[in-house]
């Protein structure tokens, strides 16, 4: 599964400019040929012009649809992948370069990460948090809430969608004053 996600996941990262303009092709051809439904009939035009409507609605909710199931594919994935290093031991982390002292801490607010419901904010501030692990290095972004100071929503650069999106949000009062 990690590997098909990682494939799609480049696959997805180059399209996107080619889908994105797809699917405003296919609203733009939804919403003109509603438009132009009202005008009278051509004799070579089929009866039936609420298809064209239909067409254009259906690319264009194909396309953004599997926007939303590529991205949870990927997330998926990505927790998939950055699993095992968490619950493995973790020797040492850094958090913006710098070494933490308070590494058993930082494994458990790492090891809560879950996924929670969206409350229209933003992240702030970042902080890019390296933990070295028996399994291996892994490097995680950590930002801020704008809204709730304890909340960090986490991103994972492994994959260019979890990069910008977030795998998920842990709470903690670790980073204050960083």
């Amino acid at each position: 599964m990690i590997g098909f996600a990682h494939m799609l996941d480049n696959i997805a990262h180059s399209l996107t400019p080619i889908l994105v303009l797809l699917a405003l092709c296919g609203w733009i051809y939804g919403v003109t040929a509603r438009a132009w439904a009202s005008r009278p009939l051509m004799s070579w035009e089929p009866r039936n012009r609420t298809a064209r409507f239909f067409l254009g609605l259906l690319v264009f909710g194909g396309i953004i649809a599997s926007f939303f199931v590529f991205e949870a594919i990927i997330k998926t994935a990505a927790r998939e992948e950055i699993s095992p290093r968490l619950s493995s031991r973790i020797g040492s982390a850094t958090v913006n370069g710098r070494p933490f002292e308070q590494v058993d801490e930082l494994a458990a607010v790492l090891r809560g990460i879950h996924d929670s419901p969206a409350h229209h904010s933003h992240p702030v501030k970042s902080y890019e948090v390296r933990v070295n692990t028996d399994l291996g290095p892994l490097t995680l972004r950590l930002c801020r809430d704008a809204d709730n100071p304890h909340e960090y929503w986490v991103f994972y650069p492994g994959f260019h969608s979890t990069s910008l999106n977030e795998v998920g949000r842990t709470f903690t009062d670790l980073l204050d004053g960083r």
